[in-house]
């Protein structure tokens, strides 16, 4: 039955088993691929495997199957979803969509420290609503001090709003917690630069 069916799928998903995952999509009966969870599972299988149009594809299906976008009254569209699908909208380039879709995330869990830190470190790449930015991560820190990505986004917006020194403070104690982490190692040497030129 179908139940049956995707909780399998969900234990494939789980343990990273892409070959039953493909199998278990190759051999699904048609019947099956009309539901709105079973769309939700094979997106977040796509979104992981780093197929990101895929996964868009298979959240805009979930959104026709529930009746709209944004809702999130249904049960199955909560933060993480949207956050999720957010997620996927940003890496296929849907800039627009994503920002949309992580507010939507950040409405519906004030405390979520993820969507928080991924919407903020989005605008700071951009620089784009710095002060919202540094308000987002700063949440997002609240929850999660010791966070080495939420430091580094911090320290990143401060950085993009030309506040060097407080910029440096941050993405230093990223870079304490995380020393082998690129990104956190090219801010640092970027601002550096900058506080001693």
């Amino acid at each position: 039955d179908a139940s049956g069916i995707l909780n399998l799928l969900e234990a494939y998903l789980r343990k990273g088993d892409k070959q039953g995952i493909a199998a278990l999509m190759r051999d699904l009966p048609e019947k099956y691929r009309d539901n709105a969870r079973f769309s939700y599972v094979v997106a977040r299988h796509f979104l992981g495997a780093g197929n990101f149009q895929e996964a868009v594809e298979y959240f805009e299906k979930v959104e026709k199957k529930q009746g709209g976008p944004l809702r999130g009254r249904d049960g199955l569209r909560d933060s993480v979803y949207h956050f999720q699908y957010g997620m996927a909208c940003e890496r296929a380039g849907k800039l627009e969509m994503a920002m949309k879709l992580l507010e939507k995330s950040v409405e519906m869990d004030e405390r979520g420290a993820e969507a928080l830190n991924y919407l903020a470190y989005m605008w700071a790449e951009r620089s784009q609503n710095l002060d919202k930015a540094v308000e987002y991560v700063k949440r997002a820190l609240a929850e999660q001090p010791a966070n080495a990505a939420y430091l580094d986004t911090l320290g990143w917006a401060y950085f993009k709003q030309g506040k060097v020194d407080q910029a440096l403070e941050q993405v230093a104690k990223a870079h304490e917690l995380m020393p082998g982490e690129a990104v956190i190692a090219e801010h640092y040497i970027l601002i550096y630069e900058k506080k001693i030129s």
